[in-house]
């Protein structure tokens, strides 16, 4: 009779456990897709043809050069860095890398791809956001960037031409 329990306990708690990695993915996944069907001209023609998934547990030194290359601006403080260095935080770097199928101006399909990224502080992805995940390295601020300096090359390039 203990042994079937045991067993049937040992089973839910594998169960259980492998659910909650599942849960953490999908919820990663899921900010990755709506970051990209954002950028989109008809996010609804979205279809996810491949996904590889990854969970990278990063020293301190690691975190602390991840968010240099990711020109993070607020700088840690030094409370920050020994909960870094004392084991208390555990930074991690989530990255998917998705190919999918999407419409283009014509409606016409096209396959692209997309490598997404989101560095946590803590190992967690309680507060992250679509606007702090990375799509090809840049983040939603870096997308709108991007977007009016387009808008205003097209402008200028409008405005020669007549």
């Amino acid at each position: 009779m203990k042994n079937k329990l045991a067993c049937v306990v040992g089973v839910a708690m594998i169960v259980f456990g492998l659910s909650g990695c599942d849960k953490e993915q999908n919820s990663f996944i899921d900010l990755c897709e709506n970051s990209i069907k954002d950028q989109l001209r008809s996010p609804s023609g979205y279809k996810r043809i491949d996904l590889s998934y990854q969970k990278n547990y990063l020293s301190p030194d690691q975190y602390i050069l991840k968010r240099k290359q990711q020109k993070e601006s607020a700088e840690l403080s030094q409370i920050q860095i020994e909960a870094l260095r004392d084991g208390s935080r555990k930074p991690v770097l989530f990255v998917a890398n998705i190919s999918y199928d999407a419409p283009n101006a014509f409606g016409t399909l096209v396959r692209n791809s997309a490598t997404c990224d989101y560095l946590s502080k803590d190992g967690g992805l309680d507060q992250a956001t679509k606007e702090d995940v990375r799509i090809n390295g840049k983040n939603f601020y870096d997308r709108v960037d991007d977007f009016v300096d387009y808008a205003k090359k097209r402008y200028l390039k409008d405005q020669d031409g007549n």
